[in-house]
């Protein structure tokens, strides 16, 4: 509810201006990374299911993947610097008993 309140969601023609949630995303939450499919979903690929606004097996594929890719690049560096080479392997599963 906040949300609807705060871009304006009973108004059919404010609810679908795409630069302005954009803008709500960016002032509310300033300090955290932005991952927007918008672009990539309008490129090429058929994204949405030709009888709804959900996406398409496709456009799931294609939205995994740039968001996959856009966390590998925000979060990498810092799971690279959390990741110590000298743990060992983990330790081989106990033989289950039936």
């Amino acid at each position: 509810a906040e949300l609807q309140d705060a871009l304006s969601l009973g108004d059919r023609a404010r609810s679908t201006d795409l630069g302005r949630l954009r803008r709500w995303v960016r002032e509310s939450f300033p300090t955290l990374p932005q991952i927007d499919v918008t672009d990539v979903l309008a490129e090429g690929v058929r994204p949405y299911q030709s009888f709804d606004t959900h996406l398409s097996d496709a456009g799931n594929v294609l939205a995994g993947q740039f968001v996959g890719a856009r966390l590998a690049e925000i979060l990498g560096p810092a799971l690279r610097r959390s990741v110590s080479p000298a743990l060992p392997p983990p330790a081989p599963a106990a033989p289950r008993h039936r």
